[in-house]
């Protein structure tokens, strides 16, 4: 049937129908429209909820702004209604605004993303570092629509990565070893300073244990207290005598604390070292010299109070080769014409048989280093006498080093001392000054004894004269007198017979009379 055939109430059934269906269509557009709406807010406040910038321009419109999130407010501290229609060249200088345009523009004729990992971005709240992205949008015919920004504040992260730069460069340039290790106590991490320290590279000692260092010094306990301390979360700080690659022993202090992760629990631990090796030596030597300082202190009270020099030498040497642990002592002293230094006292029997032989060394003697020192009055040290160019005493078979120092008071050389030890390199120059200090005291004692030995011998050749005097005035004849005379100095000078020669006349020959002196 033709529509002009209808009758009227078909054609206003087809009427309400068609109205139905126009109402239903518009009832779901208008639902589009919701679902839209809804989503453009559930974008909205999607982009509004991001931690990180958020911006779209028009590219169409000279690239103003049309989407500005929160996080761009608080960056900028405006609010997007300043900012919405507004261009780069609205809002910052020329040449920033230039360089935004420039790479907007780049970006949309690459079509490709593009990173800026770093970039200076001027806010309210001065320069921030960000790292931006920037990626071109085109509707379906491939025309330029839109481009979007992210924007991500990485100013506190860019600190903290600079801070831990600073660390790291610190930590790799300290002259103190740093080492990281696991619970177990392997390491995972050492400082260029472990190298220089142990000899070992980090490669080596890597996923090793810390045990590659120990000597054998340090006994299980010490570790047992050091294990107990850190693992409670508590720093232990103490000393190790290690041993380095290649064999040789080194002291270090450490201090090894626990290392937490954000949750407190224990995760490593962390051991800064300094290698103290040479402050120990130098402690060590402070002990020694002080140690021999009062030595010689005890060795010069000794001797001061003996005024037999010979007997003062001995107690000398005896107890400076026991104090000092040498191999042997012994005292030349000078005779009165200067020429010849004669062997007077020594340590031991080897020192009583050389001075029984009548040991004695010509000044002007080239090889021996006794008269050299004797020469100079400088104390000498050889190191190894077998590669030295002084002879070797042949009773005295074991010297490997020796150390001669002279005896002078004032200007006056009196003698020399000379210490041997059985090890080479055995004596240094803080051991030369310490014997200089002993042959000065010991130098003192020996004039000393020297001058009471003159005081007492001249006391008696006065006592001896005044005696002969007083007997031979009682005398009537020369004969007499000479004969009390020869009796006296016989017993004093202990002779066994005096021969006393009288000159007679003018002559200039005289007789000899042998008179006893026991007669």
């Amino acid at each position: 049937m033709s529509d002009y055939n209808k009758s009227k109430s078909e054609l206003i059934e087809e009427l309400v129908q068609l109205r139905q269906e126009l109402a239903q269509l518009k009832a779901e557009q208008n639902a589009i429209e919701q679902e839209s709406v809804q989503q453009k807010e559930l974008l909205d406040i999607i982009i509004d909820a991001l931690p990180l910038g958020i911006f779209v321009k028009d590219v169409q419109n000279d690239y103003r702004f049309i989407i500005w999130n929160t996080q761009m407010e608080t960056f900028f501290e405006t609010e997007r209604v300043n900012i919405l229609g507004n261009s780069d060249y609205d809002l910052f200088g020329k040449e920033k605004a230039d360089y935004f345009r420039s790479t907007d523009v780049n970006v949309m004729g690459s079509r490709e993303l593009f990173d800026i990992p770093t970039e200076e971005v001027p806010t309210s709240q001065g320069v921030i570092l960000a790292h931006t992205t920037k990626v071109p949008i085109y509707d379906d015919d491939g025309q330029p629509q839109y481009l979007l920004g992210l924007l991500e504040d990485i100013t506190e992260r860019k600190k903290t990565e600079e801070e831990r730069q600073h660390l790291m460069t610190a930590v790799e340039q300290s002259a103190n070893t740093i080492v990281i290790t696991d619970l177990k106590g392997n390491i995972e991490y050492a400082n260029p300073s472990f190298e220089r320290t142990t000899g070992y590279t980090l490669d080596e000692a890597q996923g090793k244990h810390t045990r590659i260092l120990k000597s054998g010094y340090t006994n299980s306990e010490e570790y047992t207290e050091l294990w107990e301390t850190i693992t409670s979360g508590k720093i232990w700080q103490g000393e190790f005598y290690n041993k380095r690659k290649n064999g040789e022993y080194y002291w270090e202090s450490a201090s090894i604390s626990p290392i937490r992760n954000t949750q407190g629990e224990i995760t490593h631990f962390l051991a800064v070292k300094e290698d103290i090796t040479e402050r120990k030596k130098s402690e060590e030597m402070l002990i020694k010299r002080a140690s021999e300082l009062a030595m010689v202190t005890q060795v010069a009270t000794a001797s001061s109070s003996l005024l037999d020099a010979e007997a003062m030498l001995q107690t000398v040497l005896a107890l400076t080769k026991e104090r000092f642990d040498l191999y042997h002592a012994h005292a030349y002293v000078l005779n009165e014409s200067g020429t010849v230094l004669k062997l007077i006292a020594g340590a031991g029997e080897k020192g009583a048989e050389l001075v029984s032989q009548g040991w004695s060394i010509p000044l002007n003697h080239s090889t021996s280093l006794v008269a050299r020192v004797a020469r100079s009055q400088q104390s000498v040290i050889v190191c190894d006498v077998d590669k030295g160019e002084y002879l070797a005493n042949p009773l005295l078979p074991e010297i490997r080093s020796q150390l001669a120092v002279p005896m002078i008071v004032g200007k006056q050389l009196l003698g020399v001392l000379d210490f041997q030890s059985d090890k080479t390199d055995h004596f240094s120059d803080e051991d030369a000054n310490i014997k200089t200090i002993l042959a000065s005291q010991v130098a003192v004692a020996l004039q000393n004894a020297k001058q009471f030995e003159y005081s007492r011998r001249q006391a008696e050749r006065e006592q001896l004269v005044n005696t002969i005097t007083q007997k031979i005035q009682n005398t009537v004849t020369v004969d007499r007198a000479l004969q009390v005379a020869v009796q006296e100095l016989g017993q004093a000078f202990r002779a066994r017979s005096t021969l006393v020669r009288l000159k007679q006349g003018d002559k200039k020959t005289f007789a000899e009379t042998p008179l006893k002196a026991n007669d």
